[in-house]
């Protein structure tokens, strides 16, 4: 009850700037939902919201603009949908097959996807470009592979949630594409 009484004080002025922290920590999951519906709400009628938590699930849902913090400074900043592209997973697929040079070069012909990389792993990341969505690039992916008589072993889409990339981020294990010629997980 207190964290809610907190939260409608800071509410009540109808702020232009709310800076909160953590607003949603000790409270059940009902009102976890209220509050993320009102901070919601609040950012859609206009106020700034800055909220600071680590309940990555609540950003994902709420927020327009991220930043992650490692060691003191801002490691990665953006859009959801620009830091989740920045880590090869945004409207993108993973392709395993006998021969990866091959099926990124094949995948990279295609006129949606914005590039492809051969992972530590083996697989192929396939990124598509912006206005193309997953169900587009992954009907393509394998009608283009069929086409040339590549047979996959496995086609998937490429997901991340925000959580991954902080701890990715945070223990060095996961690195913007910009930073490594190609994706490290």
């Amino acid at each position: 009850m207190i964290q809610r009484i907190g939260i409608a004080a800071a509410l009540y002025a109808n702020p232009d700037l709310l800076i909160l922290d953590e607003p949603t920590s000790a409270l059940d999951p009902e009102g976890r939902a209220e509050v993320m519906e009102i901070i919601s709400g609040l950012a859609t009628s206009g106020s700034t919201i800055i909220l600071c938590t680590h309940i990555l699930t609540d950003v994902e849902r709420v927020a327009n603009k991220i930043g992650i913090l490692s060691n003191g400074t801002m490691a990665v900043e953006g859009t959801l949908s620009d830091v989740k592209k920045m880590f090869g997973a945004g409207n993108a697929v993973s392709v395993r097959s006998q021969n990866a040079n091959e099926t990124a070069n094949v995948l990279g012909e295609l006129d949606i996807v914005e590039r492809t990389d051969i992972e530590h792993s083996g697989d192929v990341s396939v990124l598509a470009k912006d206005g193309i969505n997953e169900a587009e690039l992954f009907y393509k992916t394998v009608y283009t592979l069929a086409a040339k008589q590549i047979v996959p072993e496995g086609v998937w889409f490429k997901r991340l949630s925000l959580e991954q990339i902080y701890l990715g981020v945070n223990s060095g294990h996961l690195l913007p594409y910009s930073q490594t010629g190609g994706y490290e997980q």
